[in-house]
């Protein structure tokens, strides 16, 4: 492998990585614990986390459909 071949590899090897832990840093921080707050200002109804949400106003909405 010739050095410039290796140069533009590591590269684009190390910008596919960085682009993925990006990806999986945001995918990380929309996850809602048992004790965490809601960050989304919508309705509970066209929230994407409504089904693995633990607050009071996602239960109510749960219950009443």
């Amino acid at each position: 492998m010739k050095r410039s071949e290796f140069i533009r590899t590591f590269f684009r090897v190390s910008l596919l990585v960085s682009m993925a832990l990006l990806v999986g840093f945001f995918a990380a921080g929309r996850k809602i614990g048992t004790n965490a707050e809601c960050n989304e200002r919508a309705q509970c109804k066209s929230c994407g986390k409504l089904n693995k949400c633990s607050l009071p106003e996602a239960t109510k909405h749960k219950n009443n459909g």
